[in-house]
């Protein structure tokens, strides 16, 4: 896969692009660097009770246009500083130089 886009499904509609494993550009978490994506993992360090909400990872083939795409549901709760590490989906790598998160 090409394109990875990460949608926090909300009223904004934030989004975070990443192509051929490098961030391109993120609005997903403003000032927030602790929000990374690494070969197929979404990964947020220092979770925050605002982090909570419904998410969606949208992959897109360039070789064939097709498109698949997985929700994600995250609930915060306490006040405890936390780590989310999730696999939101794997997927095949069409070309072996490319590291795709």
């Amino acid at each position: 896969y090409d394109k990875d886009e990460i949608h926090n499904n909300n009223t904004n509609d934030p989004v975070c692009r990443v192509k051929y494993g490098r961030m391109k550009d993120c609005d997903l978490y403003s000032n927030r660097p602790e929000v990374t994506v690494i070969n197929g993992t979404l990964i947020i360090n220092r979770v925050i009770r605002a982090d909570s909400g419904n998410y969606t990872l949208t992959l897109n083939h360039r070789s064939d246009g097709t498109e698949t795409s997985t929700d994600l549901q995250v609930n915060v709760e306490g006040t405890e500083t936390l780590s989310l590490q999730s696999h939101v989906l794997q997927r095949p790598h069409s070309h072996a130089n490319e590291s795709l998160p």
